[in-house]
């Protein structure tokens, strides 16, 4: 007698990402902007043969840019300009169009990469990089603002 038997082995999908560092700065006076000195280098390596995406959003629902004292720098959707178009705004790279960073709770991530590999293989080390531009108006309060963003990377 003879039988056969199927023998099933499952590989659990598996994604790691890394940042070059874990936070950007920069300095600017009043009236002036800083659209380069801010970025992230982000690489993210997946076993998934379908690729993966890759989002930001602000960490919490207050997308500002705040200092101890309450003093703020509101997202923008446009090119952050000295004086005239004051706020911070987020560039893919690559690309030209600046864009506000969304609250946690919304809808709206960015898409930093929507990345399918072809021949679909096993991705390593794939490579994007986030640009961070702001700007300040000439009665910009003194002080060190921040904010915290997350990264998420999903196989596919």
């Amino acid at each position: 007698a003879q039988k056969t038997l199927d023998v099933d082995i499952n590989v659990a999908n598996i994604i790691s990402m890394t940042l070059d560092h874990n936070s950007t700065s920069t300095t600017i006076l009043p009236n002036s902007a800083d659209l380069t000195a801010m970025f992230t280098n982000i690489y993210v390596s997946t076993n998934s043969p379908e690729g993966y995406t890759l989002t930001l959003a602000d960490s919490d629902n207050n997308a500002n840019l705040q200092t101890a004292f309450g003093a703020t720098i509101a997202p923008i959707s446009s090119e952050p300009v000295g004086g005239s178009n004051p706020g911070w705004a987020v560039r893919i790279d690559g690309e030209s169009t600046w864009r506000a960073m969304p609250i946690q709770s919304s809808s709206s991530v960015i898409t930093v990469k929507n990345y399918s590999p072809s021949p679909k293989v096993v991705t390593v080390n794939d490579h994007s990089k986030v640009f961070y531009g702001v700007a300040a108006s000439s009665d910009q309060a003194t002080g060190t603002y921040t904010d915290t963003v997350t990264y998420t990377a999903t196989a596919k």
